[in-house]
């Protein structure tokens, strides 16, 4: 008999996760490609500050976009299921193709 326990992991602070993204993309070399992008939704989230859903669906949206600037940037993020989850709703997914 086997069974799986589902624990909770911390997440981490905004600010912890922009350094790490930030660490990631100047080791992988596209540092003003994230900041770019950075900026960018730091401008919707403002338009939206009050509206979680929206800022749940720009939290998706940028974890997306980073992940097509290199998949390497939000490796960290992936749960044992090979998802990215935003407010317990999957962003991402990674799907075994079979090639």
């Amino acid at each position: 008999m086997s069974f799986t326990i589902k624990t909770k992991v911390k997440v981490p602070s905004e600010k912890d996760t922009r350094i790490k993204f930030l660490s990631l993309a100047q080791q992988i070399g596209c540092t003003g490609e994230v900041k770019k992008l950075f900026k960018k939704y730091d401008g919707f989230a403002q338009q939206y500050v009050n509206d979680s859903i929206a800022r749940e669906k720009i939290a998706g949206n940028m974890i997306q976009e980073l992940s097509n600037i290199d998949l390497q940037l939000v490796a960290w993020l992936f749960n044992d299921d090979n998802e990215i989850l935003v407010n317990n709703k999957v962003v991402l997914k990674l799907i075994d193709d079979g090639k």
